[in-house]
């Protein structure tokens, strides 16, 4: 019984021996670059990837890849052993083989390259994950962490460099697009009308008590406030001196449409006008108070 089951156990280690020593540099290449979903790379182990991706980073030259630079036999070059009796059989003319030291010379300038491109590096900035970095340069998350097996993604520390499967010029080019500084909103100007312009500092507010009078929604002129539509109160040097009257339409630099002149603010106020953001708070608060150009 212990003989059968050394003999088993001898069988399967020589069974996996030739699977792994019939893996060629063009397998090992390819399998990497479809991140081993084609048909012949489902059989790898996890031994045998990892090796494939060192090998395929390394372009072949680390010692731990002599095995892919053995050669493989062609199998018109074996001898069929024949009996006595039987006529041996007609060989067909083959193909000239291709030389092996070329063999390996292409084999070597095509890995080249294909690694060309796993040359490049990206250094992670804050708040960077796997996933924002594959949807940034537009790979597959897999393709990143093939790459880069000593990585642990879930704790990315800023400041990594992460092997990537473009070329560096791609990358620096679109770290530099997204780098681009966008003027504040406050400076857009979605449609500049003929006419007066001027600015101003512009704050927010809303219908509630604490930030008006015991009739929050009565405005000045007595006009009666809607939450949703687009109000603007005004300082009173606005109303005498560049006559931004009760009912005129202004245009505001960073914001759509156009809002019209409904309240009045306290005396204490010059150049400033107060946008009307009905009864959210929230909004009012992230608006704050920023500088502005309005349009009439």
């Amino acid at each position: 019984m212990k003989k059968i089951i050394f003999f088993m156990i001898l069988g399967f280690t020589a069974i996996i021996f030739a699977q792994e020593s019939t893996r060629s540099a063009d397998d090992a290449l390819e399998c990497v670059r479809l991140n081993f979903k084609a048909p012949k790379c489902k059989d790898f182990t996890t031994k045998e990837r990892n090796l494939a991706v060192e090998c395929v980073r390394s372009n072949f030259t680390a010692p731990i890849c002599k095995q892919y630079n053995q050669t493989i036999l062609d199998p018109n070059s074996i001898e069929p052993s024949l009996d006595d009796n039987i006529a041996p059989i007609q060989k067909t003319p083959s193909i000239e083989p291709i030389d092996q030291p070329d063999q390996k010379v292409n084999m070597q300038n095509s890995s080249a390259n294909f690694t060309s491109n796993f040359q490049s590096t990206y250094t992670s900035e804050r708040g960077d994950t796997l996933g924002k970095i594959a949807i940034k340069f537009g790979v597959a998350q897999g393709e990143i962490k093939i790459l880069n097996p000593s990585i642990d993604f879930r704790e990315l520390k800023t400041g990594t460099g992460i092997v990537m499967p473009l070329p560096q010029d791609k990358i620096n080019a679109i770290i530099k697009a997204s780098k681009v500084t966008k003027k504040p909103e406050e400076y857009k100007i979605i449609a500049e009308p003929k006419g007066r312009k001027l600015k101003v500092i512009a704050s927010a507010y809303t219908s509630c008590v604490s930030q008006t009078d015991s009739t929050p929604f009565i405005a000045a002129w007595g006009y009666r406030l809607t939450p949703g539509e687009k109000v603007i109160a005004v300082s009173r040097d606005l109303v005498g001196q560049y006559g931004l009257t009760n009912g005129l339409k202004v245009r505001i630099s960073g914001l759509d449409g156009y809002y019209t002149v409904r309240d009045k603010m306290n005396q204490r106020y010059t150049k400033h006008i107060d946008i009307y953001m009905g009864l959210d708070k929230r909004k009012a608060l992230r608006w704050g108070r920023r500088s502005v150009t309005i349009y009439w």
